[in-house]
């Protein structure tokens, strides 16, 4: 069995030198010109390629049982950039996809890594919870806010699970619909 890595880059990147690029990141050859996490599980950087911040997170493999059950499930990576593509289609903006590699021993996912832009700025979770600028107004947002009706959060989350069940994320839908059976239970 042999190891094999497959990659997935967004067209403005896509150039035989940002491609030599990912080479290097999957080897861990790359610069990593800031740390920003680095555990068990997940390594987070921020690196440069030609002036432009990335921000790669690194998401290992532990243990050959953990590659098994990975690789019946689409990788973390995946995950992420379509995670990217469903915030921006509901008008929040995030950074946006640059590339995916997925690293493979024969049939078994091993570790895989997600690329996007590098933003400097507050994290998602800070700026949806002190969402008060008005001249962007987010009705989607405020829908969940803790002073909206419990019938119009129900319905928030209630959608919310729907869309991440359209877009496989069973884990996610599942804390929406809890949440939206919490507010209205017979429901």
């Amino acid at each position: 069995m042999l190891k094999r890595f497959s990659y997935w880059v967004d067209t403005k990147y896509d150039t035989p030198q940002f491609k030599f690029e990912l080479e290097q990141i999957s080897q861990d050859k790359s610069h990593k010109e800031a740390i920003l996490k680095e555990d068990v599980a997940t390594s987070i950087w921020r690196a440069n390629y030609r002036c432009r911040a990335l921000l790669v997170k690194r998401y290992n493999t532990q243990g050959i049982w953990h590659a098994i059950r990975r690789s019946f499930r689409k990788s973390r990576a995946n995950n992420c950039r379509a995670m990217v593509s469903l915030f921006t289609r509901a008008g929040i903006f995030t950074a946006p996809n640059v590339a995916v590699i997925q690293e493979w021993l024969g049939p078994f996912k091993l570790r895989s890594w997600f690329i996007s832009e590098y933003i400097e700025g507050t994290l998602l979770v800070h700026y949806m919870a002190n969402q008060t600028d008005d001249s962007h107004p987010r009705p989607e947002l405020d829908a969940l806010k803790a002073d909206a009706p419990a019938e119009t959060r129900a319905d928030a989350w209630g959608e919310l699970a729907m869309l991440y069940d359209a877009y496989d994320f069973p884990e996610a839908a599942a804390t929406c619909y809890r949440n939206a059976g919490a507010l209205e239970p017979g429901d």
